[in-house]
C-alpha cells in the first residue's frame, strides 16, 4: 500500500478493496488462505500523529474477521515509535 502512511483512513479503504476482493475471487471458486499487510504504518518525522499499532492492528482484525485468513505484517520501525491511539 505504501509507507510513512499517518492515518487510519487509507488503510480502512484498501482493506474494504482487499475484502471485497477476496469475495470476488472465492465466489469463482479461488482461495486466499495468508495476505501480506505489509509495512505502511507512518512514524513521526515532523509532527505528525500516527495511529498505535494497536489500532492499526484492530483495523485489520475488523476488515478480516471471518474470512479465514493468516495475516501476516510489517510494523517495523513503528513498534518503537510512541504512537496516539485511534
Amino acid at each position: 500500500m505504501g509507507s510513512q502512511i499517518t492515518e487510519l483512513g487509507p488503510f480502512k479503504e484498501a482493506l474494504a478493496s482487499i475484502r471485497e476482493l477476496i469475495g470476488r475471487s472465492e465466489a469463482e471458486r479461488h482461495s486466499t488462505s495468508i495476505s501480506d499487510f505489509g509495512g505502511g504504518l507512518g512514524i513521526s518525522y515532523n509532527a505528525e500523529a500516527p495511529p498505535s499499532p494497536q489500532c492499526y492492528a484492530a483495523a485489520i482484525i475488523e476488515a478480516t474477521q471471518g474470512l479465514g485468513l493468516t495475516v501476516v505484517l510489517e510494523p517495523a520501525v513503528s513498534l518503537w515509535e510512541n504512537a496516539v491511539c485511534c
